[in-house]
């Protein structure tokens, strides 16, 4: 498998991690990429996966400016082909999986976990000046990567699988003819509920460059308490960072994200673009409802009024929200999110994808 750089297992390379170790006791799995972390390369390595580190040095250490590193050395310089090359793996014996766009390297199959200039354009407008100004400043490159590289990418493909029927749809606006679509995995034995008495005593929702902050504040207005987790304080906006019914608690460890999805009522997910979303997912496998908008990727895996809620607008969000507020929601749905949790586990969509193995 190829790999974005590997420096943690959520986000994009969380499915490199977890399909690596369903199926390293079938197969010998290996996974390259130019960059991986010491904790990443041991956890491989604990799973019977053989790491294979490119050794690529890079100028910024935050993960998504080093991945739009890595793609301007292979746009301008092909140096992460090059480097590849170098190690001089077997191809010929090896079954190629290529999880990333920036090694341009013929596969046998790419999986493909979105484009990048769509998102960037609709998830900059509500962050602070700083995020927005460098947002607009790297569009034009992420133009050129959804041409270039996930095209290149793509067509140089035996088989293309997208991970949304969403992200199938991007694929379509820029041409590239999609074979299968599989969600990404979730470790759903350990994203478990782990109370049977939630305290439900406050709403959960996540700080990152695709939240609408705006929503978040206008729900608080209404006096709906919001705990809210993520890595980057420096994204929140000044009117929610002394919001007086709004918690900021930046980053959890997965431990303490498990037991805040399974104590939150719900868990609110005002998104601007996601082409799949791992945070539905999550709570719903901790036997938490999601309330989020009905299209894109948590279209796809919320269930309206099974798992969640489905709102058609930001006005309609507002009102769920105040109606869960007083007349809050049957015991039964939490146990429908744990049983639509499932159908995204690791041992589900690793019988989808051993069709291609």
């Amino acid at each position: 498998m190829i790999s974005d750089p590997l420096l943690n297992d959520y986000g994009s390379t969380r499915p490199v991690v977890l399909l690596g170790r369903a199926f390293s006791g079938k197969y010998e799995v290996s996974v390259v990429s130019v960059k991986i972390s010491e904790a990443m390369r041991e956890k491989l390595e604990s799973y019977g996966i053989s790491p294979i580190d490119l050794g690529a040095k890079f100028l910024f250490r935050e993960p998504s400016v080093m991945w739009f590193e890595a793609c301007l050395r292979e746009l301008l310089f092909t140096s992460n082909l090059r480097r590849l090359r170098r190690h001089k793996p077997a191809f010929s014996e090896c079954k190629l999986l290529s999880l990333t766009c920036i090694i341009g390297v013929p596969t046998d199959i790419a999986y493909g976990m979105g484009v990048v200039s769509l998102p960037l354009k609709a998830a900059v407008s509500e962050l602070p000046l700083s995020y927005r100004l460098a947002g607009n400043a790297l569009r034009p490159l992420a133009s050129y990567i959804d041409r270039k590289l996930i095209i290149g990418m793509t067509n140089s493909a035996r088989i293309v699988v997208a991970c949304s029927s969403y992200c199938a749809s991007l694929y379509g606006m820029l041409k590239i003819k999609v074979h299968d679509v599989i969600y990404p995995p979730l470790d759903c034995d350990f994203y478990k509920p782990v109370t049977s008495r939630p305290s439900a005593d406050y709403v959960l929702s996540y700080h990152g460059k695709e939240t609408r902050f705006s929503v978040l504040k206008k729900v608080a207005d209404k006096g709906i308490r919001i705990k809210v987790f993520g890595a980057k304080l420096s994204q929140v906006p000044k009117y929610l960072r002394h919001h007086p019914n709004v918690e900021l608690l930046g980053h959890v460890s997965s431990e303490e994200l498990v037991a805040l999805y399974s104590n939150a009522h719900y868990v609110l997910y005002p998104f601007s673009d996601e082409v799949f979303g791992y945070i539905p997912v999550e709570s719903m496998a901790c036997g938490t409802p999601v309330l989020t908008y009905g299209w894109q990727g948590p279209g796809e895996t919320v269930v309206d009024g099974v798992t969640g809620w489905l709102a058609h607008d930001d006005d309609d969000m507002i009102k769920l929200a105040m109606k869960l507020e007083s007349n809050g929601y049957s015991s039964d749905i939490r146990d429908n999110c744990r049983k639509r949790s499932l159908y995204f586990d690791i041992k589900e969509i690793a019988k989808e994808w051993s069709r291609y193995l």
